[in-house]
């Protein structure tokens, strides 16, 4: 008996300790007359685990020191093409960190990075593939929200 409170009381305790939400990421895709525009926002200490420099350690310059490969990174990663496998042209227009909160996250930092996509053909602006696994090819549990306005 005592052996299976202590096993409660342990599995318990390690429910609180371990079992802690995390930020999401947020991918808004805006449709336009020609092309498209994409904000997409990563929290900063998820991203700690796809790149290889520390995001963390002194966030506000992360992006003057490291914005070729950040956006290298997420141009990796982010991808819409048409059924026929023609990708479309994304241009990285501006990155920049935000401080934000969740519900049941807390306050933390995020990279934010807005985007243009233009097709090759602009009749074909709402039919497409959004190929898109930042942060989720190396955290499983790493969720992103994904909405077109």
């Amino acid at each position: 008996m005592k052996k299976t409170i202590l096993l409660f009381f342990s599995m318990l305790f390690s429910t609180f300790l371990f079992a802690h939400p995390m930020p999401n990421s947020v991918l808004a895709i805006d449709v336009h007359s020609k092309n498209l525009t994409c904000e997409l926002q990563m929290p900063l200490n998820e991203m700690q685990y796809v790149v290889l420099f520390d995001v963390t350690w002194d966030s506000k310059d992360v992006v003057k020191k490291h914005r070729q490969e950040l956006e290298n990174y997420i141009l990796s990663h982010f991808k819409i093409f048409v059924n026929s496998g023609e990708k479309w042209n994304t241009k990285i227009k501006s990155i920049h960190l935000e401080k934000n909160e969740q519900v049941g996250t807390g306050k933390y930092e995020e990279l934010v990075v807005k985007m243009l996509i233009e097709p090759k053909n602009e009749t074909q602006l709402r039919n497409f593939t959004l190929q898109y696994d930042g942060i989720m090819h190396q955290v499983v549990t790493h969720k992103t929200l994904v909405t077109i306005r």
